[in-house]
């Protein structure tokens, strides 16, 4: 038993020696690029807001919108769609247990 311990000990001591110095190249090294292209790029001038890129935006938030309200209006029309196909299951199940359709309630005969 003491010899698995002292295995598993070393083991443990093995591991640390591979996994810290992964772990902590794993946090520093993108930390350290990402600093170095803020120095690199810190003297390039900011773009100016009447650019093309600007330009490109508003394209391309005009097309979102269109989008957005392109499927606003199919989605009304598959409501309308749903609502009707709700409306003639109905009518039909009353057809089908005898009930009468909407709309033919009328005067009722009763037996006196």
């Amino acid at each position: 038993m003491q010899g698995f311990l002292s295995e598993l000990s070393d083991l443990g001591v093995v591991l640390a020696l591979i996994c810290v110095p992964l772990a902590t190249g794993a946090v520093f090294i993108p930390l350290g690029k990402a600093i170095a292209a803020r120095i690199r790029h810190r003297d390039e001038p900011a773009p100016e807001h009447g650019s093309h890129q600007s330009d490109s935006l508003a394209e391309r938030i005009g097309r979102l919108e269109s989008l957005v309200a392109s499927i606003a209006k199919e989605t009304q029309r598959m409501g309308v769609q749903q609502h009707f196909l709700a409306r003639l299951l109905d009518e039909q199940s009353k057809v089908t247990r005898g009930l009468p359709p909407p709309g033919a309630e009328g005067r009722v005969v009763t037996p006196h």
